[in-house]
């Protein structure tokens, strides 16, 4: 019996080893994975819409994130929340000061996990940027103050 046991275990730990290999069980557990996570994020959007409007404003969203079960599940989402208002903006991506379920979905979709270093790449590249415009803007500032 134990034989067949382990002979079972083996088959098994290479077929995962083969099954993470092939593309296509790849592209469907990253399917299921999105899935998944905008039914739980969802779940998280009604939770917080406590006045039921189709929208989470500060106070919900301040109130929803002070409840230890919530932030232990972000937490295990992989998203720290560190500053509930800081996070609040970052989810409001069009500024109208409440976040809509889409917001949600996407906002902690980008959000969760370790910053990768495409992410800081393309943060870096774009302060670069900003930084050169700063420097052109101060130079016109200069030339035309000094005329």
């Amino acid at each position: 019996f134990s034989v067949v046991a382990v002979m079972t275990a083996v088959f098994i730990s290479e077929t995962f080893k083969v099954a993470a290999v092939d593309d296509r069980v790849m592209m469907m557990n990253r399917e299921r994975a999105s899935k998944t996570h905008m039914k739980k994020v969802t779940v998280l959007f009604h939770h917080a819409d406590t006045d039921g409007d189709g929208c989470i404003d500060v106070d919900e969203f301040e109130n929803v994130l002070h409840d230890p079960d919530i932030a232990t599940w972000l937490s295990a989402m992989e998203l720290e929340v560190h500053n509930h208002l800081e996070l609040f903006e970052l989810l409001d991506t069009n500024g109208d000061g409440s976040i809509s379920a889409f917001e949600l979905v996407d906002g902690v979709r980008r959000l969760k996990g370790s910053a990768k270093n495409y992410d800081v790449m393309t943060l870096q590249r774009t302060q670069q940027e900003i930084m050169a415009s700063l420097r052109e803007l101060s130079a016109v500032m200069t030339r035309h103050l000094n005329v």
